[in-house]
């Protein structure tokens, strides 16, 4: 349950950063191939995925939200 919900979170962040963050666009190609790589982990090991998760929700996060201005 709780991997579902970070993971449309980050999905949720993915689109954000895209549409509103101010950073390079190398840095939204190198974040979206991570989080699309990064769903392979569920191959492996829920739990693996949901540790993964939670600190890749927060660099989005971040990015289009509270970075610097």
């Amino acid at each position: 349950m709780y991997g579902l919900f970070l993971s449309v979170l980050a999905f949720v962040l993915r689109i954000c950063c895209w549409l509103m963050g101010d950073c390079e666009l190398r840095t939204k190609i190198i974040m979206t191939v991570l989080f699309v790589l990064m769903q392979g982990l569920v191959f492996i090991s829920g739990w693996l995925l949901l540790a993964a998760l939670v600190p890749y929700c927060a660099f989005p996060w971040w990015l289009t939200f509270g970075g610097p201005r």
